[in-house]
């Protein structure tokens, strides 16, 4: 169950992670890093790693390697891989919206709640509204499909394999 909440909330998360960015280095791949830090994504995404391996009693050498890579490197893979889907202007939206106030409450509010696939967040009436003319905007819904679209997570599967298989030699 914990796992599903953790996926919802990851897919939730990536919509506005997506364009023509390259490599690490870009400003576009730099506003998703800081996404992905202040949305706590990397520290969820172990998480569900370990539930999955827990659950199913088996693992691989990519899922410890992930495991065991700190969540910097983590960060920058999972930016880059996602600047490829997104615009400049998507991914500072995004990041703009998680730095405020209502995107840290919203995060907070969250948090306490990553097992329940449909909580009632403790946000303020103003602060709701706030999210949800984020949650209209092009950017968010941008963030949320590249969060559920396979060939995406086929992107970042390989990537994360290619990345860490290289740093392990």
């Amino acid at each position: 169950m914990r796992s599903i909440a953790v996926l919802v909330f990851l897919a939730l998360l990536m919509p506005a992670l997506a364009a023509e960015a390259s490599g690490a280095g870009s400003a576009k791949a730099q506003s998703l890093v800081r996404v992905l830090q202040a949305t706590h994504y990397v520290e969820n995404f172990k998480t569900g790693v370990r539930q999955v391996v827990h659950q199913s009693g088996k693992t691989n050498p990519l899922l410890q390697a992930v495991l065991k890579t700190d969540n910097a490197k983590l960060n920058e893979i999972f930016a880059t891989v996602y600047a490829r889907h997104l615009s400049l202007a998507q991914a500072q939206k995004v990041r703009q919206f998680y730095e405020s106030a209502t995107g840290r409450a919203l995060i907070a509010a969250q948090m306490q709640h990553v097992n329940d696939p449909h909580p009632e967040l403790d946000l303020s009436q103003a602060q709701l509204l706030k999210v949800k003319a984020f949650t209209d905007t092009d950017a968010a819904k941008a963030f949320a499909q590249a969060a559920r679209d396979k060939s995406i997570w086929d992107e970042l599967g390989k990537a994360l394999k290619d990345e860490l298989s290289t740093a392990q030699h």
